[in-house]
């Protein structure tokens, strides 16, 4: 009985989603929906998400803070740890999941007001299909905005990890965006290996700069490829820009160091 039932369940629920991804009858009014539930949904979430994506910047920056003590470890690194935890796990994936909630529950008590008090029986003698009208404006709504409410709650996060890091001078505002917009290069390692020949020594020398307070992190990569001249060196980021075959014979477009040299 348990999987006819869940069979039987399972059918209607295809058939819902088949009905709900129809071409709607009337663009007019699915347009207009659609902006209503921009509104009701994603616009009224703003309050909720800037709140917590602020608490929650300030959380990680403060837990870095309080637990990176290795001297190997630049200050800075706080910053740039509070902007990956923001970006790859907290902003796009917890973020939703909150609002999963309380837009779930928000939607849930609407459609099920709506069935009590008889409007969607209204909306199916009217020949309106109620499945597209009422849950596809909000699927819509939901797809389109929702990277722009991701985006800003990683920059509400940066923001509270930013203010506390004012407040409380540890890390310094200054490293504390130096981390954000670092990144490690590693465009610099895949040319040192693709000009090094069979046999040639890649050394990654990495050390630590101390200036007072401020300590940084300093990653040097030299290698025993073929060289540049001294006339090309001055010329190694220009765009388009090729040493003469005649010296190498490596393929390329001459925008890799560019592109590298831009991060």
């Amino acid at each position: 009985m348990f999987i006819i039932k869940w069979i039987r369940d399972f059918g209607k629920y295809v058939i819902l989603m088949k009905r709900v991804f129809t071409k709607p009858d009337h663009w007019g009014m699915f347009f207009r929906q659609y902006i209503r539930e921009c509104n009701g949904l994603v616009i009224d979430s703003i309050g909720i998400i800037g709140i917590i994506s602020l608490f929650i910047g300030a959380v990680c920056c403060i837990q870095m803070q309080m637990n990176l003590f290795s001297p190997l470890l630049p200050r800075y690194t706080i910053g740039f740890t509070t902007r990956e935890i923001l970006m790859l796990e907290f902003s796009s994936a917890m973020m939703c999941l909150i609002l999963a909630g309380k837009v779930g529950s928000n939607i849930a008590s609407e459609i099920g007001t709506m069935r009590v008090t008889e409007q969607i029986d209204a909306l199916e003698i009217m020949g309106i299909n109620s499945a597209n009208y009422l849950i596809f404006p909000k699927v819509c709504a939901l797809v389109s905005l929702m990277p722009i409410l991701v985006i800003f709650s990683i920059f509400l996060g940066l923001l509270g990890g930013g203010i506390l890091a004012w407040m409380t001078g540890e890390p310094s505002v200054d490293n504390y965006v130096y981390g954000i917009q670092t990144g490690v290069k590693v465009g610099n390692i895949y040319y040192a290996i693709k000009y090094t020949p069979e046999g040639g020594a890649i050394d990654v020398l990495v050390s630590i700069l101390s200036q007072s307070n401020d300590r940084r992190l300093k990653i040097s990569i030299t290698d025993t490829g073929i060289g540049i001249s001294a006339e090309d060196k001055e010329r190694i980021f220009e765009r388009f820009y090729r040493v003469r075959k005649s010296e190498t014979q490596t393929i390329g477009t001459g925008i890799g160091l560019n592109l590298v040299h831009a991060l």
